[in-house]
């Protein structure tokens, strides 16, 4: 069976992502990260080898656990720099919602080859990814600016 290049590389991505945020929050246990980030890949990876369609429900999922978690960091510990995190979310929902119409061919018009959801959805999720990186960027400078590991 064949992976594809992009579904493969999205999923290594969202792990690592994951386990960063982990050690990021809680240095102290780089074990359970590892760990953490060991078994999202190999279960995400052989989720895709043995049932290739489980690509988008895995996306799902995966999104899903992410937010959930971000979330759950959030009401922890607010800072400034989370409207960053709810902006770039909510980007990638209106993407994510355009890219559905377009493949249900629900909005799709096949005689435009000029602006496609396609092309929609990878301008807005360049944008929603701006949005996440100057978070992810705020939070680190928050670290280490207190001297901790978790951003204030």
């Amino acid at each position: 069976m064949r992976v594809g290049g992009r579904a493969l590389e999205r999923v290594v991505l969202r792990c690592v992502r994951a386990g960063s945020r982990v050690a990021r929050r809680d240095a102290r246990r780089a074990g359970r990260t590892a760990a953490l980030y060991g078994g999202a890949t190999v279960a995400s990876t052989l989720s895709l080898l043995l049932v290739p369609p489980a690509g988008i429900p895995l996306f799902a999922v995966q999104l899903a656990a992410g937010i959930a978690w971000e979330g759950r960091m959030w009401r922890r510990a607010p800072t400034p720099a989370h409207r960053h995190l709810f902006a770039g979310v909510g980007i990638f929902l209106v993407s994510f919602t355009i890219w559905l119409l377009d493949i249900t061919r629900v909005a799709c018009r096949p005689d435009n080859h000029l602006v496609t959801g396609h092309a929609v959805w990878h301008v807005l999720n360049a944008i929603s990814i701006t949005q996440l990186y100057w978070f992810y960027a705020a939070s680190a400078d928050t670290a280490q600016d207190t001297g901790s590991a978790a951003p204030a």
